[in-house]
């Protein structure tokens, strides 16, 4: 039906381009992840080709298959007419808790649609099909979207988790110094002499740490527990830091070689939970913290996580999320600077579902560091 047919008054109905399929001839199935793992790698490989295709095969076993919360969830776009397979989400499953009550979360990833078939349409009934879990037994479900997708989840209802964050602190300034053209040709020797200087000066070097030690470790006990109840428990909402949870999120991760510390007191107790990623571009990312507040273990705990990063050979070292408001004071002291950030978070609860507005939401809770 073209404008001049339709009746007076309505919205002409929206007509699909050439190769692209009408709403009657789309339908969504719930995937089934041994029979259809080959076209949603297919479809990975097509949307994102910046990852090696054997890559895309070991992420679909972590997240789908050997997550401790339970099997992955994904959807397909089967356009009727061909019987091809022409989009994919999927849903990886959290827990979190709220007060008393322990809760299935999930987030939405690994959102792809073959290239001819990129309009809004197959990109709603995929998120739609995503969002009817809340209708079952997901209490929540969250996404970091790109930009170019966050119209559709703003659109099917996703509303934004507090105020994005970044946070950075340059440790090395010789990459910045070779940039600037009056001085590019000097950062060879100048940039070494100038990062020495800032090192010495610089808090996380002479400030003492109480004979306190950030301990690197392969394994999380089961200690980690009371330490997460007594950092998050007072929070409306936190999300799960199991020992079996972070082993699998951190330690078994088969793309990423994420750095574990504990943070301990003189006498051996647990303060501190601390995970780092330090990237090919040389910067080190602050993936997950969690500090007892009972012994005010922050500030020492993100002293020690900057000045392993230093050793480390980091260029910067950043922290980003949502609701990071009980972490600015420390940042600041520890000189990082306010930066555009790189992530949102948005998310929709079921009806009567928790309270969000002091989830502390940080990279710990994305899956792509």
């Amino acid at each position: 039906m073209n404008s001049a047919s339709a009746p007076l008054g309505s919205t002409p109905a929206p007509q699909p381009a050439s190769g692209q399929a009408a709403a009657s001839d789309l339908e969504v199935l719930r995937a089934d992840l041994a029979v259809d793992r080959e076209a949603i790698l297919n479809l990975w490989i097509e949307n994102f080709p910046d990852v090696p295709p054997a890559d895309h095969a070991r992420r679909f076993a972590w997240f789908y298959l050997d997550n401790p919360m339970g099997p992955g969830r994904c959807w397909l776009l089967r356009q009727r007419s061909t019987g091809m397979i022409v989009g994919t989400a999927g849903l990886g499953l959290r827990r979190f808790h709220a007060g008393k009550d322990t809760l299935l979360g999930g987030l939405a990833s690994d959102f792809a649609v073959a290239k001819q078939h990129r309009t809004a349409l197959p990109a709603l009934l995929l998120q739609r099909a995503v969002l009817d879990q809340l209708k079952d037994d997901l209490a929540l479900i969250y996404t970091f979207p790109n930009a170019r997708s966050m119209p559709i989840f703003k659109r099917v209802g996703y509303r934004m988790i507090g105020a994005p964050q970044r946070w950075v602190k340059v440790l090395r300034v010789k990459d910045y110094l070779a940039k600037r053209a009056a001085v590019g040709w000097a950062a060879p020797v100048l940039g070494p002499v100038l990062d020495a200087a800032r090192a010495a000066l610089s808090t996380e070097t002479w400030r003492s740490a109480n004979g306190w030690k950030l301990r690197p470790v392969q394994s999380i006990d089961d200690r980690v527990n009371p330490l997460v109840e007594r950092g998050l428990g007072n929070l409306s909402i936190y999300s799960d830091r199991s020992p079996q949870y972070l082993d699998w999120r951190y330690l078994r991760d088969p793309l990423r070689r994420f750095q574990v510390f504990q943070l301990e007191s003189a006498d051996g107790q647990l303060h501190g939970l601390a995970v780092g990623l330090l990237r090919a571009d040389g910067e080190f990312r602050i993936i997950d913290l969690v500090a007892d507040p009972q012994q005010a273990a922050l500030p020492i705990l993100l002293l020690l996580v900057v000045r392993a990063a230093r050793q480390v050979g980091a260029r910067t070292v950043a922290v980003e999320g949502s609701n990071l408001e009980w972490l600015e004071p420390e940042l600041r002291k520890l000189h990082f600077k306010a930066r555009q950030p790189n992530l949102t978070c948005m998310a929709m609860v079921r009806a009567g579902g928790p309270d969000l507005s002091n989830w502390r939401v940080l990279l710990a809770d994305e899956d792509y560091n």
